[in-house]
């Protein structure tokens, strides 16, 4: 939800269709167009479209709070070279009692 909506505020703000952020990120447009769909992104190409777009993978999933990280929100931090971007992940998150 916040993905979505997100993106489609940065796309607007830079004045860029999906095809344009496509074509300079190497991002398939159909997988963009699915995200902005609800679809799972691909970590890897998630972080390609935030650091073209010269923000994080925590702002474009979760949004900003003036800077600030939002009460309850974990960071996600990405290494291009990292193992872990090869496969398929599922990511659940529940909110625990405090």
């Amino acid at each position: 939800m916040f993905l979505e909506k997100n993106l489609k505020k940065i796309l607007a703000q830079k004045k860029m269709t999906m095809m344009e952020l496509s074509r300079k990120t190497g991002v398939p447009k159909s997988n963009i167009n699915s995200w902005l769909a609800g679809a799972n992104p691909n970590l890897k190409q998630l972080n390609q479209v935030a650091q073209f777009l010269e923000t994080t993978v925590d702002q474009l999933a979760f949004g900003k709070n003036n800077g600030q990280q939002k009460e309850g929100i974990a960071t996600i931090t990405i290494d291009d070279e990292a193992d872990v971007l090869n496969g398929t992940y599922e990511i659940k998150i529940k909110k625990l009692k405090k």
